[in-house]
């Protein structure tokens, strides 16, 4: 079963664009690039998915399939066509989501994609993640290693965002990224363009991963983020709403 998850809404409009945020962060983490977007008549939307952000008290599995299916209860409630935006983890659970929803999806935003079938990292790589629950001194050491060029003030907003999140939760979202969704090396059915982001200076997701990635769909607009890491709608946030705003003219709505 998935919960009925609030979520909170920008604007009105009678289309809608939907943002999915990453690994232990929040909705909020996309507050920069919402605030940019200037495409009229358009919804915003963003939430926090079920052991992060203000959802840390529910319970329940941790799972892709699980977010999957609390982030389509979210656009039956919605009931308009939109456009899907995630970030790292959130883009699996964004691609999952199309398939839900094939009726109302128009578009899909993947920036710093990570493969959904999977990171398929050893357990000695894996190991400092799963700490973070317990030893969250560590997560500025990594978000820092991740995005180089965030501020600091930009970095302890990302940290702040996480306090909440359970050492538990932190295993069984570490394990989900890592191993990934069944069959998630297949071709995507979704057949309108994809735009797919990365930051040129992101050391985790490489130009080989991103290309592994593309292959599996039929149409694509990439997009390199100059002086960009992980997180590059923190750190470089101007740039990535350019290329969303751009992107969102090309959408054909109806």
């Amino acid at each position: 079963m998935s919960a009925h998850i609030p979520f909170m809404t920008s604007s009105k409009g009678s289309r809608a664009i939907i943002f999915e945020h990453g690994f232990m962060d929040t909705g909020k983490v996309w507050d920069d690039v919402i605030a940019s977007i200037t495409e009229k008549d358009l919804q915003k939307v963003y939430l926090d998915l079920p052991g992060m952000g203000a959802l840390t008290a529910i319970e329940g599995e941790i799972s892709l399939a699980r977010y999957a299916r609390d982030v389509g209860s979210v656009i039956e409630q919605i009931g308009k066509p939109l456009v899907i935006v995630g970030q790292s983890m959130g883009t699996r659970i964004a691609e999952l989501v199309t398939r839900m929803q094939l009726g109302l999806a128009r578009g899909l935003v993947l920036l710093a994609p990570v493969p959904l079938e999977g990171v398929k990292a050893s357990a000695e790589m894996v190991a400092p993640l799963k700490q973070l629950g317990e030893h969250p001194e560590i997560e500025k050491v990594l978000r820092k290693q991740f995005s180089r060029r965030l501020t600091e003030e930009s970095l302890d907003r990302l940290c702040e965002l996480n306090v909440d999140v359970r050492p538990d939760v932190v295993v069984s979202l570490v394990d989900m990224w890592n191993e990934g969704y069944p069959g998630g090396d297949s071709p995507s059915q979704f057949t309108r363009p994809v735009l797919i982001m990365r930051g040129m200076d992101d050391p985790f997701v490489t130009n080989e991963m991103v290309a592994g990635i593309t292959s599996r769909f039929r149409r694509v607009i990439k997009q390199d983020i100059h002086r960009g890491g992980h997180w590059s709608h923190v750190e470089q946030s101007e740039a990535v709403t350019q290329y969303l705003n751009q992107y969102l003219k090309l959408i054909e709505w109806e």
